[in-house]
């Protein structure tokens, strides 16, 4: 399992894992609210991190963002509708948070 030699290499070379997902549209974001599918999700992704990561911290906080639908409607939604800025925006601050940290 791939997630599971991540935290292998995470525990031999001691650095950190910080997973990050790309955004999605906002009715995606209500539609999994309302079925309960990213609540199930990330349980299940917890649940593999304390199974495979014990040694390893793995952070997973604020793991979502969620976009207006528009941004993420056309094929080249990274350079229409200030995509590329708030994707740049998003990284920046995930960054920033990992600078502050050492």
């Amino acid at each position: 399992m791939v997630f599971s030699d991540i935290c292998r290499l995470g525990n031999q070379h001691n650095f950190n894992i910080h997973v990050v997902f790309a955004p999605i549209p906002k009715s995606m974001s209500e539609a999994w609210k309302k079925n309960n599918v990213y609540t199930s999700f990330e349980l299940q992704l917890r649940d593999l991190v304390n199974k495979v990561c014990q040694n390893v911290t793995v952070s997973l906080d604020g793991i979502l963002a969620v976009v207006p639908d528009h941004m993420m409607r056309d094929a080249d939604h990274l350079v229409r509708h200030r995509g590329t800025n708030f994707y740049a925006g998003k990284l920046h601050e995930f960054t920033a948070e990992l600078a502050s940290s050492f």
